[in-house]
């Protein structure tokens, strides 16, 4: 009997701590949170479906910072429609914790050392469920006003973050996202920079799936405003034009004209500069005969020659 007695009470205990197991949080649980929401703005209760962007599977958004010498990857994983799946070849130290849905791992490389592999800095398990503190979703909506006071676009807040205490690494996850062309994925805006943005990790994502469902309603200016051309300014008088703008064909006659004569004048200048024509020739026409006579014996500056005829000698030069 004792025997007996001691099995059922194992039995009994057995069960009530496999149930207490199912009571208990734990991290294998499926991710709920709710895509779809309202927000109400002007008075109207408008309907939002993020789930196209948010219910795909992994994906991954990257940031390159230079740090001479070495190069520091920021990745950030992200997989709302399940958790990150655990890598079991990996360390524990190198990848996020079971139940995490935002993960950021930093990596510093080395590109003067190829054969250098990259080491994991540290990771950081953002956004996720987890036993002491559990993923909490909040949306809201707002108006981006320029500075002319004109609204340009609506932003939708959706905030990832946990509940429960945490350490300063864990931070918010906002996400703006913002009507206008879709890209494939959101861009990172800041990476949990404790001077920039005071932990949070801030990223942006344009999509047309930031439009309410069904659109805006009639007279809902709320919507991105429609692209606007400069509106043309008339003349009062359409039949008028300026006169003093206007340059008649007259005008242009006058200017030709007046180009032509500058033009010729230079030309007969530089022809003129350089022609041979304008040189007078300095040959005589005609010479005149000359009349050569010897040295006079009689002169002091003639030498003397005691055998020198004292005959004067002219000649005529033709």
């Amino acid at each position: 009997m004792s025997v007996k007695r001691r099995a059922s009470k194992l039995a009994v205990i057995t069960l009530l701590q496999i149930g207490s197991v199912f009571a208990l949080p734990t991290t294998t649980d499926s991710v709920r949170f709710d895509c779809i929401f309202s927000a109400t703005s002007g008075g109207h209760v408008l309907k939002y479906d993020l789930c196209p962007l948010l219910s795909r599977a992994k994906y991954r958004i990257s940031r390159d910072v230079e740090t001479p010498p070495s190069i520091t990857r920021i990745h950030y994983d992200i997989s709302l429609g399940d958790y990150i799946p655990w890598d079991g070849t990996l360390p524990a130290r190198d990848q996020c914790e079971q139940g995490t849905n935002v993960c950021m791992t930093v990596i510093s490389e080395r590109p003067d050392h190829r054969l250098e592999p990259p080491r994991t800095i540290y990771v950081v398990p953002v956004a996720g469920n987890f036993p002491d503190r559990q993923l909490n979703v909040t949306s809201k909506l707002s108006r981006k006003i320029d500075s002319m006071g004109n609204r340009t676009s609506v932003v939708i807040y959706y905030n990832l973050h946990t509940k429960g205490p945490r350490s300063p690494s864990h931070g918010d996850v906002p996400w703006r996202f913002i009507y206008g062309r879709s890209s494939k994925e959101p861009t990172l805006l800041s990476h949990a920079d404790p001077l920039e943005d005071q932990g949070n990790h801030k990223l942006v994502w344009k999509s047309k799936h930031a439009c309410p469902l069904g659109g805006y309603p009639s007279g809902q200016r709320d919507g991105p405003p429609e692209p606007t051309l400069p509106i043309p300014v008339h003349d009062p008088l359409p039949g008028s034009q300026d006169g003093g703008r206007m340059v008649g064909p007259g005008t242009v006659v006058i200017i030709v004209l007046l180009g032509m004569v500058i033009f010729g004048n230079l030309k007969r200048r530089w022809a003129g500069r350089h022609s041979t024509s304008r040189y007078r020739s300095f040959a005589l026409s005609r010479v005149s005969p000359a009349v050569h006579h010897d040295a006079d014996p009689r002169s002091p500056l003639t030498p003397h020659t005691p055998d020198a005829h004292h005959i004067r000698k002219y000649t005529t030069v033709d």
